[in-house]
């Protein structure tokens, strides 16, 4: 009995699909800026080639403008920043550092 609990301990495991989380850099504008909740907040960053990434926001992102630590409310529309997110994906992976940079040039 306990043989056939392993194996099928065993090939559960297997059959389980891999998803590696991965780091990701996002350089760009914010150009929308999501508040569902108090624990649930996203934002859609726009880069330099025009594409769009929605990134959520939690209570572990990390907020700074010249060393200067900030809370989540100074994202906002227009914004520029640099954003070190985690996840499966670049769109809805998790943002946890987010800088607060000089205006680069609008995408168009």
């Amino acid at each position: 009995m306990r043989r056939i609990l392993a194996l099928a301990a065993l090939l559960t495991g297997l059959s389980a699909p891999l998803s590696a989380h991965e780091d990701y850099r996002t350089v760009g504008i914010i150009t929308h800026r999501y508040v569902t909740s108090d624990k649930q907040q996203m934002m859609e960053v726009t880069d330099a080639q025009n594409e769009t990434a929605t990134l959520w926001i939690s209570k572990q992102t990390v907020v700074k403008q010249d060393d200067k630590v900030l809370t989540p409310a100074a994202l906002k529309d227009g914004v520029t920043v640099v954003v070190d997110s985690y996840g499966d994906e670049l769109d809805y992976s998790e943002a946890l550092n987010v800088r607060i940079v000089p205006a680069i040039a609008a995408p168009k």
